[in-house]
């Protein structure tokens, strides 16, 4: 009797298709959060890559027009590196040296390559990714110190 009362209230259920938008959208919830969450990381990397490629251009420019002034290694490193930190970036994570110009192989160039890293909380979660590496970098050619507003130009 038990068995034949569970067997047509099994039936009356399956055949009831009153909660069927409830089941399939618990089971897509889960997904939807995590594409959401994963969309939140990735644009969190972008802001950080533009916001390092706008300081990475700027110490690269300023690294130029202290070089093409005084013709110093060591005045266009501190130059570009004042302006990583006043820009609210980490110097220890900035790289600063003196290159051929891409253009002219018989002038200089600044380059600036900016390193770091954005927390992955979500990613954490689904594969052994803890941060995500961004990276940037910008070269600046040296002109002369006579050349109005230092001689430099930013190479994109």
């Amino acid at each position: 009797m038990k068995r034949d009362s569970l067997s047509r209230t099994l039936k009356r259920f399956g055949s009831d298709p009153s909660g069927n938008m409830l089941i399939l959208s618990a089971l897509a919830m889960p997904v939807i959060i995590g594409f959401a969450g994963l969309a939140v990381e990735y644009g969190s990397a972008v802001a950080l890559r533009a916001e390092n490629q706008r300081i990475s251009d700027l110490a690269a420019y300023a690294g130029a027009v202290a070089y093409s002034q005084e013709k110093s290694e060591s005045r266009m490193r501190a130059a570009a590196l004042a302006v990583v930190t006043f820009n609210g970036g980490n110097p220890a994570n900035a790289d600063v040296h003196l290159v051929a110009s891409p253009i002219d192989p018989d002038s200089f160039a600044v380059r600036v390559d900016l390193a770091g890293e954005r927390p992955a909380f979500l990613s954490a979660i689904l594969n052994d990714v803890v941060t995500i590496p961004v990276n940037t970098g910008a070269t600046a050619l040296v002109g002369s110190a006579e050349e109005e507003g230092g001689g430099a130009c930013i190479v994109a």
